[in-house]
């Protein structure tokens, strides 16, 4: 809750027109590929699940359901929590159990709305799952998500993902466990839009 004050604050200062208004379609973070830099609207529950299968060393693995629930607590700010999800190693050699319960704070920016979409969101996952699967200790992380309106029915996606090392020492511990290494994730994904006439008859 001391997180979410001061962006609270920050948030409540954006221009309306680059928050979600109650007629703008839903943007979702799952299916787990790339999150979404549109925030819920103000006042909203959101609930998404999806799953999704990878391969890695050899061994198949299936994760679901990847649920996330976002609350929009001002113009432009929310907060979320990804509720643990089980991993399940399919076929090969591989950990299986339960991963983090992971709460954030997502504010989003927009720079130039619907053209240039852009949201900071930072949090932390806690260590509630297998160690296996998810690791030990805190482990925060910074992540930006962000959109680009192609024209038509297309638009680039993408975010980065900053983990926070373990600091030891005098220092201020970013991260509990000292096993934790800094790591940068980036993904990119291209998207077509399908049925947006239909979505938008289905909220209205």
């Amino acid at each position: 809750m001391f997180v979410a004050a001061p962006l609270a604050g920050i948030g409540s200062v954006a221009a309306a027109a680059e928050c979600p208004q109650p007629n703008s379609p839903i943007e979702t973070d799952r299916p787990d590929v790339t999150n979404s830099p549109i925030v819920v609207l103000a006042g909203s529950l959101q609930s998404e699940n999806g799953t999704d299968t990878s391969r890695d060393h050899g061994a198949d693995i299936l994760n679901g359901t990847n649920s996330r629930l976002r609350l929009g607590i001002a113009p432009c700010l929310e907060v979320l929590v990804d509720v643990p999800n089980y991993v399940a190693t399919l076929r090969g050699v591989g950990p299986s159990g339960f991963s983090d319960v992971v709460p954030a704070v997502k504010w989003q920016i927009s720079p130039l709305p619907g053209k240039f979409d852009l949201s900071l969101t930072v949090g932390a996952a806690l260590p509630t799952g297998a160690t296996g699967v998810a690791g030990s200790g805190v482990q925060p992380y910074v992540q930006v998500p962000w959109s680009i309106d192609l024209g038509a029915v297309w638009a680039l996606n993408g975010n980065g993902d900053r983990v926070l090392c373990a600091v030891l020492g005098q220092e201020i511990h970013l991260s509990i466990d000292a096993g934790h290494r800094e790591g940068y994730h980036q993904a990119l994904i291209c998207v077509r839009r399908i049925c947006r006439q239909l979505s938008e008859r289905w909220w209205q």
